[in-house]
């Protein structure tokens, strides 16, 4: 009798299957909105809707539509720098606890975002639609130590509570991009004891946890990377931009880029991640300065999260470090030109290793070439392999 007992308890364990939360990046989360504007900037704009995709709907960027949504996609902060959506407009994420919020990155099902993922880990022994893989996606505009932020970990809190009994297995978190420090002042706001009843470990993949130098561009030029501008409206893109919290939240972290390295050069004038507050004034945007404000202080977003942790990223794409306009003219409206340095072609190599030195990483991978660029990251064998393979351990 004995000896059955063992062999039926070491299958059990052989069989053990962690469930995952998937907590998304920045653009990694569909957000939906609902109209009921007293008025509208330009006349061909919808005062008054159902609920509907905000973000990502790919015609909503092309030609006129471009205004309707910028103007809707802004956000406006009070008196006391708390950034709200416009007056007059619902917000709210789509699907929190399903997958179709994280599954793709826009509502037409173009740019697959967990897709590959969420298949693989629904294809093991075991896993039930519905229950082993949940998804957590948060409004990207915010950063933490927000009202939305806070409401949101309180939901993310929840889910994982919810996760872990209908499992009866502690809980995985897998968190991309802006998730990784999202997900890092998350388990820094939770306690010991909590993490060790529910959480099995967290994956970090492509963590930008000292920002991205790709911020500097969203908010000096307006990032549309390589799109024509008879296409999508750069300008456009860039007001808008300039609204958004997070972009600030993103931007590289004075902690680890020193006062002697140049991210910005002109020929009047060179800018470090300490003179953020010069180059918002001299780019005409001393409003930068104010917003810049409710994110000054990052310092909790690098710490370690204090659970069994695994650092995945690329390291050798060509990545962005410093933008250079050679002509006071062509700044800021016209594209820089780009130095490039280590990292995975969206976030420098510093950023991406922060979570390399915390003391709960317990297995570091580097991907090499194409597959650790840092959207495809999420969808490569060699992630898809090391995730699946985790949540099957014990």
């Amino acid at each position: 009798m004995g000896s059955i007992w063992i062999c039926v308890s070491l299958l059990a364990l052989a069989s053990a299957l962690h469930p995952v939360v998937l907590i998304p990046g920045d653009l990694g989360s569909q957000i939906e909105i609902k109209l009921h504007r007293k008025s509208v900037g330009h006349w061909y704009c919808s005062k008054s809707s159902d609920w509907y995709t905000l973000w990502l709907t790919i015609e909503d960027f092309v030609g006129p539509a471009l205004n309707c949504w910028a103007d809707n996609f802004d956000l406006v902060y009070d008196a006391s720098g708390e950034p709200h959506d416009i007056d007059d407009v619902d917000t709210r994420v789509k699907d929190f606890g399903g997958l179709e919020g994280v599954s793709y990155v826009d509502s037409h099902h173009i740019i697959p975002y967990y897709v590959h993922l969420i298949k693989a880990l629904h294809a093991l022994p075991g896993a039930k639609e519905g229950v082993t893989v949940r998804g957590a996606p948060y409004d990207f505009r915010y950063a933490p130590h927000t009202k939305k932020f806070d409401e949101y970990f309180e939901r993310l809190k929840q889910l994982v509570e919810e996760t872990y009994e209908a499992n009866n297995e502690t809980v995985v978190l897998v968190a991309h991009s802006m998730g990784g420090p999202v997900t890092s002042t998350f388990l820094n706001i939770v306690t010991d004891t909590w993490k060790e009843k529910y959480l099995k470990g967290f994956v970090s993949l492509a963590g930008a946890y000292a920002g991205a130098t790709k911020s500097i561009q969203a908010l000096t030029t307006g990032n549309s990377e390589q799109i024509p501008g008879f296409i999508v409206n750069r300008g456009v893109l860039r007001k808008n931009g300039r609204t958004i919290q997070s972009t600030y939240w993103l931007l590289p972290d004075r902690a680890y880029w020193n006062s002697s390295e140049v991210l910005v050069e002109t020929p009047e004038r060179s800018y470090t991640a300490a003179d953020y507050d010069k180059l918002f004034r001299d780019m005409a945007y001393p409003e930068g300065v104010k917003v810049y404000d409710t994110v000054r202080d990052r310092d909790y977003m690098r710490e370690d999260p204090g659970v069994e942790t695994l650092c995945v990223h690329g390291y050798d794409r060509p990545t962005a470090v410093k933008y250079s306009w050679s002509k006071m003219s062509d700044f800021p409206d016209e594209r820089p030109s780009a130095t490039n340095g280590a990292g995975d072609g969206t976030v420098p190599l510093r950023s991406l290793e922060v979570c390399e030195k915390w003391k709960s990483t317990t297995q570091i991978w580097k991907v090499r070439g194409s597959g650790g660029e840092h959207f495809s990251l999420i969808s490569s064998d060699t992630v898809i392999k090391l995730v699946t393979d985790y949540v099957q351990t014990n």
